[in-house]
């Protein structure tokens, strides 16, 4: 029996459950957070994030969806990791490096406060191949194609890995278009992996709305790598701004890009409640 505890924080609404695992004391931390993360059953949270060893940084994260399923990287939850670490000591330098399984993302606190901080991320590299993606195409590129729904309504996608791998969809209202259809698209034949799907409506040049939809975890109040694929896309197909402003159901995300045309996203990291228990 080993004694946990676990901090409760969120990134613009987008919740999850953070604990220190360097002396790997939880073997199992697919059942860990499923366990965890029901919202009845367990504590609470879209996902799980555990602060691991590193050979390559002061510390790895490995996250975890709310279905105990593993993903690569959560823009949203590093931000949240990197205040963990730098209040708990474990990292004191404010500009650092978190290994992730897409790997090494550098971080840098903007603004630190006893409940929330405000964080900046590279985001690293990002590819439209299709290949790369798992889609069940001949086009190098899946951008702007239209799916078929089995109801018979259709979307125009463009798809994109950054961090992990996003369908964008371009919308002009504001319907409930992740309720209706999120799932649906998420799990549309031609994605032989996993995709995430978001709904963005452009206010102006430097202002978006997205809405996503979390595999493994459904309706989230934002995502990280969603929201900064929104905006690489919307880049790509529009007239943009250099910086961009995004809107979550959870909060305000600021997608920028420097000179070499490298992915910066900001936003706030705040912690709500700490958790001690016993596990299993």
């Amino acid at each position: 029996m080993s004694r946990i505890t676990l901090w409760k924080m969120h990134g613009a609404g987008n919740d999850f459950l953070i604990f220190d695992n360097r002396k790997a004391l939880i073997k199992d931390k697919a059942a860990f957070a499923k366990s965890l993360c029901h919202r009845h059953f367990g504590v609470g949270a879209d996902g799980l994030i555990a602060a691991e060893a590193s050979s390559l940084c002061g510390v790895r994260m490995a996250y975890y969806n709310a279905d105990g399923t593993k993903d690569s990287m959560c823009g949203n939850g590093i931000r949240c990791l990197a205040k963990f670490l730098r209040d708990q000591g474990i990292v004191r330098e404010k500009s650092f490096t978190i290994e992730t399984e897409d790997g090494v993302k550098e971080v840098e606190m903007i603004r630190e406060e006893k409940r929330q901080s405000q964080v900046k991320i590279h985001m690293g590299a990002y590819t439209y191949d299709s290949r790369v993606l798992h889609i069940d195409t001949k086009l190098p590129e899946f951008i702007r194609q239209p799916l078929l729904l089995p109801e018979g309504r259709s979307f125009e996608i463009s798809c994109i890995h950054l961090g992990v791998n996003h369908g964008v969809v371009f919308v002009e209202d504001e319907e409930d278009y992740v309720g209706a259809y999120g799932k649906l698209l998420e799990e549309h034949p031609m994605f032989l992996a996993d995709m995430n799907i978001n709904f963005v409506r452009i206010k102006d040049p430097s202002h978006i709305q997205v809405s996503t939809w979390e595999r493994g975890v459904g309706r989230t109040l934002a995502c990280g790598t969603g929201v900064s694929s929104s905006v690489v896309m919307a880049c790509r197909l529009f007239s943009m701004d250099k910086t961009v402003e995004a809107q979550t159901p959870g909060g305000r995300l600021v997608i920028s890009f420097d000179p070499q045309g490298r992915v910066f996203m900001q936003g706030p990291a705040e912690k709500t409640a700490e958790v001690m228990l016993e596990w299993p």
